[in-house]
């Protein structure tokens, strides 16, 4: 779930908090110029046991050190988040994937596969094929 109000994050994370070991991971986006102001005011503001990837949208934050970030496979955190939105996938696409997460999952991390398009109801398809293509269904 995006982020997108400063204002609103204390509501938030009350109000998701009551999820507790339902609550999935956190997408965090970012779309103005880096300001390490908001990222620290983030990173307090969340209970350190709450799972959040950030979705930087502005270059100036391309070398910025957080624990987890959208779409980012080489990490030494306990899970990744992927976000996919560039339908349609093919065989292929589904076989490299599964490539690159098996060694993950092996390892134990935990992986979040989000697949997302808005035009057609495709994206619950499109997560199951990936998760039949790694435990081999």
């Amino acid at each position: 779930m995006p982020l997108t109000r400063l204002d609103r994050v204390g509501t938030f994370v009350e109000r998701s908090g009551i999820l507790h070991d339902r609550l999935g991971p956190l997408r965090i986006t970012i779309g103005q110029a880096r300001d390490e102001g908001v990222l620290a005011f983030l990173l307090g503001s969340l209970d350190p046991e709450v799972l959040a990837a950030f979705d930087f949208r502005h270059p100036s934050w391309d070398e910025t050190e957080v624990p987890v970030r959208v779409n980012a496979y080489d990490l030494d955190a306990g899970f990744r988040y992927l976000r996919y939105r560039d339908p349609p996938y093919d065989d292929a696409f589904f076989a490299r994937e599964a490539e690159r997460l098996r060694p993950l999952l092996d390892a134990g991390v935990d992986v979040y596969a989000y697949f997302r398009h808005e035009d057609e109801a495709t994206a619950p398809a499109y997560a199951e094929r990936l998760r039949r293509e790694l435990v081999g269904d």
